[in-house]
């Protein structure tokens, strides 16, 4: 009980500091454009040392806040997975879990609710439009609040006291292209933040990175329409003054135009490049122009100055940590367990893993295989339950573009009896992860309702497992009632429902569960709710390798990822925040220094010198920090492994064993599935639904397509608005939003 009250009260305060500091820091931007803001900076300036400069205290008011709430979220996470609420057997703890206090429902529906299911939003619930409404509305305040005092005293000063003879609508658009750009920090601080993949930010608050990418693009397009309307009333002012040629000037002080230029140019590439259909049509020219961010980012700070750029220094800084730490961890390579390609072309693959790799059902892991392509990078979901090993996990891949259509080539070329006695090229491949949802939010639902489309089905695979190892294990307060809807086109995809066994294989398993399948395409292997191609419990033309852990090939998951161990992490970003911060002091100080030539330092040395402290101070500083993690974490995973044996001879998960091959076809879910032809009727199963369950909250998962999900979300947003349903549906798209 006291470790139980202590834990509590320390999760709250750090609770209370995050948000503490969270919106201090969005109170920092609310202040940005008034005079009161300047004043912070100020007294900032005054009450540090003399050294520190303008671009130090700026530095502080506006990084400190990020770093703290950062550094909170962090050590509340690791005491949230360290001590799940689930250890505490008080009734209090457990009560707090499932309160339905009215909060709890507006919180529900903030999260959970769509209120839009078409438009350029997409599916948006009240969450989304609450934080796009607040983006707007501070970046127009910012606007106005800057420009609005520039346009008045404009107006009312004569012609003649203009500087260098200008009209005054070319000052109305040179102040108003100012204004465009300092508007632009705000989205620009915070555009780093949902692609930060193991974000502290976005654990904390509950969104994974998969679907954080939305809030990326479209802080992205704000960004860019605001620094492009900047550039282009800046190119129309310098014409209609004749001297375009300052587009071109790099000057030692001040605003380098020609670093604006490149800036503009480079965002200009990403931006046309990143539009829905080129990325989707053209992923390969999206994903290395998309990389340019670095080009970006460094002539912005030329353009700007460090100054100006330590407004958003936080949030770029946070991406780089998070960059460095999965940098380190894609660096170790591992080697595959067990790879598998189904008759209908799925292929599973199953990785090791360190035990110390915490993921859940909804996780998801990015995969790199050198002999497929050593450069790209894909993400797959983890269909495999934490309950399942804790040596390996699995992810499932559809072969549909130029890179899996490659990588299942290979592998049904390969020989599949062969069993390798050495580390091979093609069964060494490199991940990172997991990522994904912080908690199992699936788990506090009295009903479950999943929808899925082709591929669709592998987070769900994930979760129905692991709610029949729960519900074996008499866990209490989990779903008692599960529906499943499958939407596939060949019947021959249905073949990756054998390995799941429903609750009936457990005796102890007290659970309702239903399965339907719907075949849109046509299948003549399909016939009479049986499929054809399996016959005695084992797939025709079915390519199966296993991989023995030998000598060299023993490498596994590492637990250095951006998703580990909150406290190395936090300790990471605190070492390297100071480190960077003391350089960046003793930068700016020496700009009062004398060059050999007798003039001062020139701006764009200044910049370099940031980027120099920022390097020093996460590859270096923080170097040291994940170096220490590192060895610990081979000492500890050495011990691990010592202890038992992965692998049986013919390289199945000693720890996972399979049922009995005579009776499989009798016990696996597709047994238990009702397959049928046609699209299924959305909302018939909603309406059914809304009987079964009258009374409780029912979970709503769909991983799909656009339209599917859009169907879905149209199907809870109607009955949620109806007054007469006491089944509110809870609606959750687990697909990725890539």
């Amino acid at each position: 009980m006291a470790t139980e009250s202590l834990v509590q009260d320390t999760k709250k305060l750090l609770w209370l500091f995050f948000w503490v500091s969270f919106f201090f820091w969005m109170l920092l931007w609310i202040l940005f454009p008034t005079t009161a803001g300047e004043m912070l900076v100020v007294r900032a300036k005054r009450r540090t040392p003399s050294y520190v400069g303008d671009f130090g205290a700026t530095l502080i008011v506006y990084s400190a806040p990020v770093i703290g709430f950062s550094i909170f979220s962090l050590l509340f996470l690791h005491l949230k997975r360290t001590y799940p609420e689930e250890r505490f057997s008080s009734s209090r703890a457990r009560a707090a879990c499932r309160q339905k206090g009215r909060v709890k429902r507006l919180q529900n529906w903030m999260w959970t609710q769509p209120l839009l299911t078409r438009g350029p939003l997409g599916v948006a619930t009240g969450f989304d439009i609450l934080a796009v409404t607040v983006v707007l509305i501070a970046v127009a305040w910012i606007f106005f609040v800057t420009v609005v005092p520039e346009l008045c005293l404009i107006n009312v000063t004569p012609q003649a006291h203009l500087p260098g003879a200008r009209q005054k609508y070319q000052m109305r658009m040179e102040r108003s292209a100012g204004a465009f750009a300092r508007a632009a920090l705000l989205p620009l601080s915070l555009l780093c933040f949902p692609v930060s993949r193991g974000s502290p930010l976005l654990r904390m608050i509950g969104i994974p990175f998969q679907h954080a990418v939305k809030y990326h693009r479209w802080l992205g397009h704000l960004t860019l329409t605001l620094y492009s309307t900047h550039s282009i009333l800046f190119i129309w002012v310098f014409a209609t003054e004749h001297d375009a040629s300052k587009l071109l000037q790099w000057p030692l002080t001040g605003i380098s135009y020609i670093s604006g230029t490149f800036a503009f140019a480079t965002g200009v590439i990403m931006w046309l490049t990143a539009v829905a259909p080129i990325r989707r049509r053209w992923f390969e020219v999206f994903y290395v122009t998309h990389h340019l961010y670095l080009v970006f980012f460094a002539f912005l700070v030329f353009h700007v100055g460090p100054k100006m750029s330590a407004y958003t220094a936080g949030g770029i800084f946070l991406f780089f940590v998070d960059r460095f730490i999965r940098m380190v961890q894609s660096r170790h390579s591992l080697s595959l367990a067990a790879a598998k390609v189904y008759p209908s072309g799925v292929i599973e693959l199953k990785l090791r893993k360190s035990p110390g790799v915490a993921y859940n059902a909804l996780s998801s892991v990015f995969v790199n295989i050198p002999c497929v392509s050593r450069l790209q990078w894909h993400p797959f979901s983890i269909t495999s339950s934490p309950l399942d090993d804790s040596r390996t996990l699995t992810v499932c891949i559809k072969p549909l573009g130029k890179w899996t259509k490659r990588l299942h080539r290979t592998l049904v070329a390969s020989d599949s009896k062969a069993s390798p006695s050495s580390c091979t090229f093609s069964n060494l491949l490199f991940a990172e992860g997991p990522y994904g949802h912080a908690s199992d939010f699936y788990l506090k639902y009295d009903a479950l309702l999943l929808v899925a489309g082709g591929i669709g089905i592998t987070p769900f695979i994930a979760i129905l497992r692991d709610l029949f190892h729960r519900h074996q294990a008499k866990e209490r307060g989990l779903p008692r009632s599960i529906q499943l809807i499958w939407t596939v086109k060949r019947g021959s995809e249905l073949v990756l429902l054998t390995d799941i066994f429903p609750p009936k294989r457990y005796s102890n398993a007290t659970m309702h569960f239903e399965c339907h399948a719907f075949l849109t395409g046509q299948d003549t292997q399909y016939d009479t709710g049986e499929v054809s191609l399996i016959h005695g419990g084992e797939p025709e033309n079915e390519v199966t390798m296993n991989f023995p852990n030998v000598s060299g090939c023993e490498g596994s998951l590492s637990t250095v990822s951006a998703t580990g161990n909150g406290l190395w992490i936090a300790s990471l970003t605190a070492v390297a925040s100071f480190a960077t911060i003391f350089v960046m002091y003793v930068s700016d100080r020496s700009t009062s220094l004398q060059s050999p030539s007798g003039n001062p330092l020139s701006s764009h040395h200044v910049a370099l010198l940031y980027f120099v402290s920022m390097l020093m101070g996460i590859g270096g500083f923080g170097g040291v920090v994940v170096l220490v993690w590192s060895i610990l974490r081979n000492i500890n995973s050495g011990k691990s492994y010592k202890s038992a044996s992965v692998y049986d001879e013919e390289g199945t998960p000693a720890s996972c064993p399979l049922p009995d091959r005579e009776n499989v076809w009798q016990r696996n879910l597709l047994d238990n599935t009702n397959v049928m032809r046609g699209r299924p009727n959305i909302r018939k199963y909603f309406n059914a639904a809304a009987e079964w369950y009258r009374g409780k909250d029912v979970g709503v998962l769909v991983s799909g397509p656009a339209s599917l999900q859009q169907s879905v979300a149209g199907e809870c947003k109607a009955h949620y608005m109806s007054s007469s349903v006491e089944s509110p549906f809870y609606f959750h798209s687990v697909s990725f939003d890539m």
